[in-house]
C-alpha cells in the first residue's frame, strides 16, 4: 500500500473483543483510530474442519464475592471488553447461563481453557480455577472509568514491523501491546 493509503481493519484481541480500525499507511507504520460505532466483518468460513482447543474441566472450590463492573462488557461495554481482552486468557468463552425452565438468562459467564469460570449475576461473582477471569474485567472497567468512559474514537491501534501497540488518545498513551 502507498504512503497515506488506508485500510479498514477488524481488529480482535480476543474473543469478540475489538472494532473496526481505520488505519492510515506512514514510512514506518500503520496508524488509525477505531471507528466511532462498533462494527465487525462476517468471520471467513473455511470448508476444512478446524482445531478445537482442548479444554481442562470445569475447576472446582468455588469462591464468590461482590463485583460493580457490568455484567454484560461484550454487549453493553465494548470498550470494556476491548480492554478486558488485552489481559484475558486466549480463546476465552463468553455467554450466559440460562434457566432450565424458562430459557432465560440468569447470569454471565465467563470460561477459559484452563478450566478457571466464572458467573455474574445480580452483583455477585462465583468463580473458581487459577486465574481470576472477573478480575480482569474488573480492572478494566475501573481503568476505563478512571480515563472518563472513552468511547471507541479515543482508541487507536500502531502496527510496526517489531509488533503494534493500542493507545488512547495519542500513540504514545499505550494500553496494551503484544510486544
Amino acid at each position: 500500500m502507498a504512503e497515506g493509503g488506508k485500510v479498514l481493519v477488524d481488529v480482535k484481541v480476543n474473543t469478540g473483543a475489538g472494532n473496526l480500525v481505520l488505519l492510515t499507511r506512514h514510512e514506518d507504520r500503520l496508524e488509525g483510530r477505531f471507528t466511532k460505532r462498533w462494527a465487525a466483518f462476517m468471520g471467513m468460513r473455511h470448508d476444512v474442519q478446524t482445531v478445537k482447543t482442548v479444554e481442562s474441566p470445569k475447576a472446582a472450590g468455588e469462591r464468590q464475592r461482590t463485583t460493580t463492573a457490568p455484567r454484560r462488557p461484550w454487549d453493553d461495554h465494548r470498550e470494556v471488553w476491548f480492554l478486558a481482552g488485552l489481559g484475558l486468557p486466549k480463546e476465552i468463552r463468553y455467554g450466559y447461563v440460562l434457566d432450565p425452565a424458562t430459557r432465560e438468562p440468569t447470569a454471565s459467564m465467563l470460561r477459559a481453557p484452563d478450566g478457571s469460570w466464572c458467573e455474574v449475576g445480580d452483583g455477585g461473582v462465583r468463580e473458581a480455577g487459577p486465574t481470576p477471569l472477573w478480575a480482569e474485567v474488573e480492572r478494566a472497567y475501573r481503568t476505563w472509568r478512571d480515563w472518563g468512559e472513552p468511547g471507541w474514537e479515543r482508541l487507536g491501534l500502531t502496527v510496526t514491523p517489531d509488533g503494534q501497540w493500542w493507545w488512547l488518545d495519542e500513540p504514545s498513551r499505550v494500553v496494551g501491546s503484544d510486544r
